[in-house]
């Protein structure tokens, strides 16, 4: 936990916190987001990998408009499971 902490901490995180909207998402991504439960990008990253595939409304094309936004936002690394997590929390 404290890693994760650490390098979040070294970053500017306000967008984690800003609503999921059609000014930075599509609204395909924007609805998926709705049914899946998530207003913001802090809410996606706050489960694992594993349980965001599982969840009613994901799709890989979804998965990849994510994964743009993190690498725009050099935060790709947000998106991976912690050494040591099991997702079982």
């Amino acid at each position: 936990m404290y890693f994760a902490f650490k390098l979040v901490s070294k970053m500017n995180t306000t967008w984690m916190l800003a609503r999921v909207d059609t000014d930075h998402f599509s609204e395909r991504f924007c609805a998926s987001c709705k049914e899946m439960e998530f207003n913001c990008i802090d809410d996606i990253l706050k489960i694992p990998p594993t349980d965001l595939i599982g969840k009613k409304g994901f799709s890989y094309h979804w998965l990849r408009e994510l994964i743009e936004f993190l690498k725009a936002k050099k935060a790709l690394h947000l998106l991976q499971q912690l050494p040591g997590s099991t997702g079982d929390q």
